[in-house]
């Protein structure tokens, strides 16, 4: 202790010295503090320990013991308390020749090897080189490797689950679109079906309700005006398919009806409904044959048919020896006659009687009458087609035209006719053009024009001004618009095609697929990150157990240094890499 010029003790400043860690069995060498034998001393020790251990006895409560190369001083300092518990800790006679117990000389006596010539210094020296220069770092990147691998593990699950919810999202998507729940993937045909069948008449509906409002009503009627004016004052022949928006005309003030009742009402003809038969009689299969029921072929007896014959296998005709029983004895087919030859009477002449001119009266021009065109009518001589006999117009005596069609078609509304449809989106885009034409028309000319113009025209053409036009347009638009929806058409598909409800399906599906595949792809990652997780942790904590012995061994040289003789008043500081140890 120093004294300063108050009189007050102050702490003397001890000498620090740094030595590198890895010159430290270099640097004790150097100072003479190490033998430079101490390689061959601690392999003597060794031995010691080696044998040490296996007489340890069996009830010494010392616990587990890692293997003769891997026991420092410490330990070995540590194994001679332990054993003090269960080896008598007594001396020998005046202190001479250590303890009693034969296992704790063994062990006293490596104590003291190591502390002579600080062997445990060098040993020291040994293990903190290779803790700090290999251990410890294969370690930290063991655990730095870990980790990223998490980090990896945790990246590609976060994607998986992003791509499984967007598959989810379009799955969503696509059954809203639909108007479907898509709770059930067996199910969605069904579904998909069952909610087509509700929402088109609905949509169809709403397309009649535009329909039949006051703009296009009035739109039609003033389109077919100004078609029969403009042809008048062009003395050109009006004919009604001219003038006439015949299909948006008839929804116009019959509503969207049945297809059998538009054929009626529009054409005056008659319609026949056809049905698909159901067979009524049961086909049973017999060990000889087919039993068709009652009154049938029967394939029972031999396997030939029995047609009522005495003998197996023949016809019985009524005649004795097998031959057709016409009721005359010569065999031939009696017509009434006396002739006995079994020919036909044809009469006196023996021919057949015509008449008076002896022919056969076709009329006055001997020939047969097809009508105006001296042929038969078989259709247009450009259809390709040919006739079509599942819905033939048949003329009837009266003069009625009978069409034939399915139950199908029949009970299907106008608008769910595929022809009729197109016939009304057609005519309504004509009617937009037209109605657009009209506008602009309309503006490019001065009132005066359009009254020199429409002077002798109907009330409708000379009153419709242009605001008019453009409210009827808009409605025009708006029905065009709704007929021609992404949701109306994919509702039509629906309907009309069973493979699109397919592939409709299998595409909802596949999402679903998709989605259920990534969600597990995920849930894989889990188990992986548990894995790895589990062995981050024991690469953390063996990772900390080197930690905390490198800061001891470090400490415990240090200290041990300082004690030596000659460096009483000197503080060691082991520098190096060892303090990037933590």
């Amino acid at each position: 202790m120093e004294v300063g010029a108050e009189g007050e003790e102050k702490p003397s400043e001890k000498d620090i010295i740094d030595v590198n860690y890895s010159r430290l069995l270099e640097w004790v060498t150097s100072r003479k503090l190490v033998r430079s034998d101490w390689v061959n001393q601690l392999s003597a020790v060794r031995s010691k320990i080696a044998a040490a251990l296996d007489r340890i006895p069996d009830n010494a409560d010392v616990g587990p013991l890692p293997s003769p190369n891997l026991i420092t001083y410490t330990t070995c300092a540590k194994i001679i308390e332990l054993l003090q518990r269960t080896e008598s800790s007594e001396k020998a006679m005046f202190g001479w020749g250590g303890f009693k117990s034969k296992t704790l000389n063994s062990w006293a006596s490596i104590v003291s090897d190591y502390e002579k010539s600080l062997l445990f210094i060098a040993e020291a020296s040994q293990h903190l080189s290779r803790m700090v220069d290999f251990e410890y770092p294969a370690l930290k990147k063991d655990v730095t490797r870990a980790e990223g691998q998490i980090q990896e593990i945790c990246k590609k699950r976060a994607d998986q689950l992003r791509t499984a919810n967007e598959f989810e999202m379009k799955y969503k998507a696509m059954c809203s679109d639909l108007s479907i729940e898509g709770s059930s993937v067996g199910q969605l045909e069904k579904e998909i079906c069952e909610t087509a069948a509700k929402l088109l008449p609905e949509a169809f509906e709403e397309v009649t309700v535009l329909l039949q409002e006051p703009p296009v009503r009035e739109a039609t009627e003033y389109y077919g005006e100004f078609v029969r004016f403009s042809l008048q004052a062009s003395e050109l022949p009006v004919k009604g398919d001219d003038i006439e928006l015949t299909k948006l005309d008839f929804i116009v003030k019959h509503g969207n009806v049945p297809y059998k009742e538009f054929v009626e009402l529009l054409d005056g003809a008659e319609v026949e409904v056809t049905y698909e038969s159901v067979p009524t009689a049961s086909t049973t299969i017999g060990n000889r044959g087919i039993d068709f029921g009652g009154g049938g072929i029967d394939f029972e007896g031999d396997g030939g048919i029995d047609f009522g014959g005495t003998d197996a296998g023949s016809i019985d005709f009524g005649g004795g020896d097998g031959s057709i029983d016409f009721g005359v004895d010569v065999g031939g087919i009696d017509f009434g006659g006396a002739d006995t030859n079994g020919g036909i009477d044809f009469g006196d002449s023996g021919g057949i009687d015509f008449g008076d001119s002896g022919g056969i009266d076709f009329g006055d021009s001997g020939g047969i009458d097809f009508g105006d065109s001296g042929g038969i009518d078989l259709g247009a001589a450009d259809d390709s087609s040919g006739i079509d006999w599942s819905a033939a117009m048949v003329l009837e005596s009266s003069g009625v035209e009978k069409v034939k069609m399915t139950e199908k078609e029949a009970k299907a509304s106008l608008l769910n006719t595929q022809g009729p449809r197109s016939d009304v989106m057609n005519e309504l885009l004509e009617l937009s053009a037209f109605l657009e034409s009209r506008i602009m028309d309309s503006e490019s000319k001065s009132s005066t024009q359009s009254f020199n113009e429409f002077h002798s025209a109907p009330t409708i053409l000379q009153q419709t001004g242009i605001e008019q036009l453009q409210t009827w347009c808009t409605q025009v638009k708006a029905v065009l618009a709704l007929l021609n929806s992404a949701q109306t058409r994919q509702l039509i598909q629906i309907d009309s095609s069973s493979g699109h409800v397919k592939r409709l399906a299998d595409k909802l599906a596949m999402q679903k697929k998709h989605s259920k595949r990534f969600r597990g792809l995920a849930s894989d990652q889990d188990a992986k990150e548990q894995a790895l997780r589990e062995t981050l942790q024991q690469q953390s904590d063996s990772l900390k157990a080197l930690v905390g012995k490198v800061r001891d061994m470090k400490g415990f040289v240090e200290n041990a240094l300082g004690e030596q003789k000659g460096y009483s008043e000197c503080v060691f500081q082991l520098v190096g890499a060892i303090n990037s140890v933590r």
